[in-house]
C-alpha cells in the first residue's frame, strides 16, 4: 500500500497554524477573564459608569482621585484581567489588603453615594472585592506588575494624601463637650490631614454662648492640600464633638502667610442636606458620615 506524504509546503503551512493558534492561546488564554466577568464579583458597566472619586490606600496613607481621572480608573477595572478560578471561596473580610482601591458611586435608587473596595495583596498578585455587603472570593492577577505600576504612577501624581481614619476609634474618642481640652485634642491627633500640613495648636471659645473650636495648622514649603480633605475633617468633628457649633482652621506657612478657614454648624447641616450630629450615634453611622462628605465635598469641585 502506497501512502502519500505531506508535501513541504503542506507541513510549513500546517506548522505556522499551529504557532498562530499557540499564540493566541498564551496571548488571551481560555483560564483567565476580566474582573467584571469573574464568578463572585458583583460588579458591572452600569457600577463604573456611576464612578464620582476614587481612592487609593497604601501603606497607611490615603490619595484621593477627582473626577478628571475617573476614565482612567475605569478603564483599568475593565481591562483587570484574573484567573478564572479563584484562589479560595473565602469571604472574609481579614483577608490580605495592603493597597485598596475605594471607589465612590452614586447609588442606583436614592443617588447616594456607595463604596466598592477592590483589596489587592502586598504584592499585586491576588486581589477580592468589597461592595460593603457581600465579599467576593479571592482571584490572582494575570499581571500583577501591571497592577504594580498604576498604583505606583498615581501615588507618585498625587496632589496630596491623608492618614487613613479608623472609624473605631473615631466612634471611642467622641465628646460631649467641646470644651474637653484633652478629648478635643485625642479627636484632632485621629483627623486625617493632609501630610503637608502638621498640628500647631488649638483654641476652644466656650465663653458665653461660644461653642468654637480653632485649629491651628503649619504648612510645609510648597504646601499643597486640598480644601475638600478640610471640608471632611470639619463635618466629622460636628457629628463626633456634640456641642460643637464653629470650627475654625489657621494654617501659617514657613513665610508666614495666614489662610484662615471657618465653618458653621449650619453650613453643615446644609452641605449634607441633613442633621450632621445624626451621624455620631454609631460606628457605622461615622463611616456613612465620611462616605457622604467624600461625595458631597467632592461635588462642589
Amino acid at each position: 500500500m502506497f501512502v502519500k506524504l505531506p508535501t513541504f509546503w503542506g507541513l510549513m503551512v500546517t506548522t505556522l497554524v499551529i504557532i498562530v493558534i499557540g499564540i493566541g492561546l498564551i496571548t488571551n488564554p481560555i483560564n483567565h477573564v476580566d474582573l467584571l466577568n469573574a464568578d463572585s464579583i458583583y460588579l458591572s458597566e452600569d457600577h463604573l459608569s456611576r464612578v464620582t472619586a476614587w481612592s487609593m490606600i497604601s501603606e497607611g496613607q490615603k490619595s484621593t482621585f477627582g473626577a478628571s481621572s475617573v476614565p482612567d480608573f475605569v478603564e483599568f477595572i475593565e481591562t483587570l484581567q484574573v484567573h478564572k478560578s479563584e484562589v479560595s471561596k473565602s469571604r472574609s473580610g481579614g483577608r490580605d489588603a495592603s493597597n485598596r482601591i475605594q471607589m465612590v458611586f452614586n447609588g442606583f435608587y436614592d443617588e447616594s453615594p456607595m463604596n466598592i473596595y477592590f483589596n489587592f495583596n502586598s504584592d499585586y498578585t491576588e486581589i477580592w472585592v468589597d461592595n460593603d455587603i457581600k465579599p467576593s472570593f479571592s482571584y490572582k492577577i494575570t499581571n500583577p506588575s501591571a497592577v504594580k505600576s498604576f498604583f505606583d504612577n498615581h501615588l507618585s501624581t498625587a496632589a496630596y494624601s491623608v492618614k487613613v481614619v479608623s472609624t473605631n476609634e473615631l466612634w471611642h474618642a467622641r465628646i460631649p463637650y467641646v470644651g474637653d481640652n484633652s478629648g478635643v485634642s485625642q479627636l484632632l491627633n485621629l483627623m486625617p490631614i493632609p501630610s503637608s500640613l502638621s498640628h500647631s495648636s488649638i483654641q476652644l471659645y466656650t465663653k458665653e454662648d461660644e461653642r468654637g473650636l480653632e485649629w491651628l495648622l503649619d504648612g510645609a514649603q510648597n504646601t499643597s492640600y486640598d480644601d475638600a480633605e478640610i471640608q471632611q475633617i470639619a463635618v466629622l468633628l460636628f457629628a463626633l464633638i456634640e456641642n460643637l457649633e464653629d470650627f475654625y482652621v489657621t494654617i501659617t506657612s514657613p513665610s508666614g502667610e495666614i489662610t484662615k478657614l471657618q465653618y458653621d454648624i449650619t453650613w453643615a447641616n446644609q452641605l449634607l442636606e441633613t442633621d450632621v450630629k445624626s451621624y455620631g450615634q454609631s460606628v457605622e453611622k461615622i463611616q456613612a458620615l465620611i462616605n457622604l462628605s467624600v461625595h458631597k465635598t467632592s461635588n462642589l469641585k
